[in-house]
């Protein structure tokens, strides 16, 4: 189980493992099962377990005690970004779906950008 600040884009050929935003008010919650993948968002989750329940945060292992309750705090983290940085994440500006992606090279053939 992974639980994000913001949905993570997972298992697509484009911009797979980033997020499109930081700032939308969302957990990303996402649980590997044995054939599938399931996503989701919400504002909070709980996790309640009869065990302590292994986690890794911020790549440090550690062990806590159930239930683990989740919660984001929209705007609540202030980030400087340098000038010379693009300022997005490379899942924001690829299309979410195919129809998108064809749309948008179609926009990019026309007119020269999107």
């Amino acid at each position: 189980m992974l639980i994000s600040n913001n949905p993570y884009r997972l298992g697509r050929a484009l911009a797979s493992g980033t997020r499109p935003r930081l700032d939308a008010g969302a957990l990303g919650i996402t649980v590997l099962g044995e054939k599938r993948v399931q996503q989701w968002s919400a504002t909070s989750f709980e996790l309640r377990s009869d065990a302590p329940v292994a986690a890794g945060i911020d790549g440090e292992a550690l062990k806590l005690d159930p239930p683990l309750r989740f919660r984001t705090r929209p705007q609540a983290l202030r980030v400087l970004i340098a000038a010379q940085h693009p300022g997005a994440s490379p899942s924001a500006t690829t299309p979410e779906n195919p129809g998108d992606a064809i749309s948008a090279t179609a926009r990019i053939a026309t007119h020269g950008s999107s």
